[in-house]
């Protein structure tokens, strides 16, 4: 075995000695694991945009919603795609789990919005701080 082969065939090596592969792979994880912990720490995506449904919710009134991912509490911009309108909502519940929604909102909510005659809205969520 030559000084430029390794235990799985020929490899590259740099004048100190490491593997140009592996210094790359390390390289990569290290960069994935950045992206990764920066996603994290933000904690939810700034926009998303998706179809939105209403719902009773009898243990809650007022401006409220349900979100798969949110942390309770969390305060939402829901803006009507469709008609212009927006309403800020507090997330209390979980949900929606049907493909392509992204957010339900309550009844006085959905009229807040414009949407609670057609029963489903194209929308824009933007958190608010």
């Amino acid at each position: 075995m030559s000084a430029f082969e390794g235990a799985h065939g020929p490899s590259l090596k740099s004048a100190a000695g490491w593997d140009v592969e592996q210094k790359g792979a390390s390289l990569k994880r290290i960069v994935l694991a950045a992206f990764a912990a920066a996603l994290a720490y933000s904690g939810a995506p700034a926009d998303e945009v998706g179809l939105a449904t209403y719902y009773h919710n009898s243990s809650h009134g007022g401006l409220i919603a349900a979100h798969r991912t949110l942390p309770f509490g969390t305060r939402v911009r829901v803006h009507n795609l469709d008609n212009g309108r927006s309403a800020v909502v507090t997330v209390v519940d979980r949900g929606p789990f049907a493909r392509g929604r992204v957010i339900d909102v309550s009844t006085i909510a959905a009229d807040a919005l414009g949407m609670r005659q057609a029963g489903v809205a194209r929308v824009r969520l933007e958190l608010v701080q």
